[in-house]
C-alpha cells in the first residue's frame, strides 16, 4: 500500500490531530498516525503516558514507506511550506508540515503525496514505437 493510500484510508476512520500521532482526547490522528493505523501499526496510548519502549512511530513509518524520504524539487513544494527553513524537501517532512501548520485536510495531503509518488517514486514506464522504455511522469 502506498503512503498516500494509507493516509486516505486512515483519514477516513478518525478526526485530524495536530502535532500528535494519536490524540487520546478525541481519537484523532495526524497524517502519519492515520497512515500507520491503516496498516495496523499505530499503537494508541493516552496523551499523558509515554510510548512503549519498543515502539517508535517514526521508525514504523520509515520501515513501511522508506521511499517517502525522497526529496522533491522546489517547484513541487506547496506554497504553504516553501518559506520553512531547513530540510523540508522530503515527501514525509512536507506532508507532516502540511498536517501540523496548515488547514490542509489529510485527504488533500494524500492527493499531494500521490502526485509526488507518481512523479518521483513510481513513474510510469512506456514503451516507444522503437521498443525502448521511457520514463514518463503522471
Amino acid at each position: 500500500m502506498r503512503f498516500s493510500e494509507a493516509i486516505r484510508l486512515g483519514g477516513m476512520m478518525t478526526p485530524k490531530a495536530i502535532h500528535l500521532f494519536y490524540d487520546s482526547d478525541n481519537g484523532g490522528m495526524c497524517v502519519q498516525g492515520a497512515a500507520l493505523d491503516a496498516i495496523g501499526k499505530m499503537r494508541k496510548v493516552d496523551n499523558n503516558d509515554p510510548l512503549p519502549v519498543d515502539y517508535h512511530p517514526h521508525d514504523e513509518i520509515a520501515y513501511a514507506w522508506p521511499e517517502i524520504s525522497t526529496h522533491v524539487k522546489f517547484k513541487d513544494i506547496p506554497r504553504e511550506v516553501r518559506h520553512v527553513q531547513g530540510n523540508y524537501r522530503s515527501i514525509l517532512r512536507i506532508a507532516t508540515h502540511l498536517n501540523n501548520f496548515t488547514n490542509w485536510t489529510r485527504e488533500r495531503i494524500a492527493d499531494w503525496v500521490a502526485t509526488m509518488e507518481d512523479k518521483y517514486i513510481f513513474p510510469q514506464v512506456e514503451t516507444t514505437t522503437q521498443g525502448q522504455k521511457e520514463l514518463t511522469h503522471a
